[in-house]
């Protein structure tokens, strides 16, 4: 039996490929005999075409539970880009779009880890996301404004982010000129608890209004930089690190050579400081309309309350969030298209004059859906059928079936490595031979 299942398994396989369906049928037979035969040797032959015969009924079953599986599977995936395809008509004739800084955070990539969720960190919106959402919104005839609700400095990220999403707002102003637009920003304080608000005020500076909350305080305290040393701790424990490092300016070791600021790191990071918080003074005097001594004079008296900030033309006012919102009214007409659309579920008050708000992140979740579908509608039936077992037959009904190749090159290198990136771009370019040439 050991030599003769291989052989009679290659046999059914050469049965098969040459279309011998009768042959087929007769191999299969006295296969799954002599197969079950070793696990019962009294097996008959009508027992085991019994059984044979239950197998064939389950297999069956079972491809035609998998059919229908999939014809399942493929209508939902086009019914969802149908739905998708409709994105662009679930937004009202009119509204504004909210940027909830104070609930999204700004990140370069979302963190999909299952940490980040335990953590809570889901909020998360990617910069160039926000950016693409604030370019679309400017060519939208719908939008009539951005409204920006500033949270705290951790959810911004780092000085060059804030400074490309700050980049976006006005961006936005300049490209919606052509019809009347307006961009105000709210928060409720710059800065708590003694902190910094200069990286939250640079940002809401960008928008012609800017509002606080009555309690709220303009904390334009400048910039401040730390670090940590641990040389202290190496010599209790008699540790002595051994690190070389090239002149006095690369200062990476000194939180393990150190006891503290040498003058060389000091002047290093003060000149840093002085550059940032230079940049950021002047985009503040400039979007306010003051000069820069005048900014800078406020910095001197930080932190200040909301009558001291508005005197001083930092601020437009203070007003709390519904009331920022009431500055975008709604029309006559969008009020009227809104009542049909919701009919029985209309719920808005009388004295609520608020003109519709839609949310950054759904902004962004519907125009991903639009381009989606504008991509699989310009396929064609293969791209409705695209990710489904049926893609590959609507090619070929199509006549689009094709092939093609692609290369994709990732490169990494250490920090500053410009001879590596050279070389590496030039082997890519053909002009310097690969390892083993």
């Amino acid at each position: 039996p050991g030599s003769y299942l291989p052989y009679k398994g290659m046999q059914l396989v050469m049965t098969i490929t040459s279309h011998n369906f009768k042959r087929i049928s007769h191999e299969w037979f006295y296969f799954v005999f002599k197969l079950l035969s070793l696990s019962d040797p009294k097996m008959s032959r009508s027992r085991a075409f019994t059984l044979l015969s239950s197998i064939r009924k389950g297999v069956g079953t079972g491809l035609a539970f998998a059919g229908a599986g999939a014809l399942l599977s493929s209508a939902l995936l086009v019914a969802a880009r149908y739905r998708a395809s409709q994105a662009d008509a679930q937004l009202p004739s009119e509204f504004v779009l909210e940027v909830p800084l104070d609930r999204l955070r700004v990140v370069d990539a979302i963190n999909a880890s299952p940490l980040a969720v335990l953590t809570g960190d889901i909020n998360q919106v990617e910069l160039p996301q926000v950016v693409s959402a604030l370019r679309n919104a400017a060519k939208d005839e719908r939008c009539q404004g951005v409204v920006a609700y500033i949270g705290p400095r951790e959810h911004l990220g780092g000085l060059a982010s804030v400074q490309e999403l700050r980049d976006a707002i006005l961006s936005f102003r300049a490209a919606a000129t052509g019809r009347s637009v307006t961009t105000a920003a709210f928060a409720a304080s710059f800065g708590e608890a003694g902190s910094s608000g200069m990286v939250p005020y640079v940002l809401a500076t960008a928008c012609e209004r800017l509002y606080m909350q009555p309690s709220g305080m303009v904390g334009l305290t400048g910039l401040e930089s730390r670090s940590f040393f641990a040389r202290a701790l190496l010599d209790r424990v008699h540790a002595k690190p051994l690190i070389l490092a090239r002149e006095e300016y690369k200062s990476a070791a000194n939180f393990l050579t150190k006891s503290g600021f040498t003058e060389a790191q000091r002047a290093n990071v003060t000149n840093l400081l002085g550059d940032m918080a230079g940049q950021m003074v002047a985009a503040m005097g400039t979007a306010r309309g003051v000069e820069v001594e005048a900014v800078r004079k406020a910095m001197d008296a930080a932190p200040l309350l909301p009558a001291a900030a508005t005197a001083a033309k930092l601020l437009d006012g203070t007003k709390y969030k519904d009331e920022v919102q009431a500055l975008f009214r709604i029309s006559d007409k969008a009020l009227g298209e809104e009542k049909v659309r919701l009919g029985s579920k209309h719920k808005r008050r009388k004295d609520d004059v608020r003109m519709a708000r839609v949310p950054l992140d759904k902004y962004i979740r519907l125009m991903e859906l639009k381009k989606a579908s504008a991509a699989a509608s310009k396929e064609g039936l293969a791209g409705w059928l695209k990710g489904t077992p049926f893609q590959g037959l609507a090619l070929l009904l199509t006549g689009k079936a094709s092939s093609g190749l692609g290369v994709t090159a990732a490169t990494e290198g250490r920090g500053g490595d410009g001879f590596g990136a050279h070389r590496a771009r030039a082997r890519a370019a053909g002009a310097v031979p690969g390892p083993g040439h």
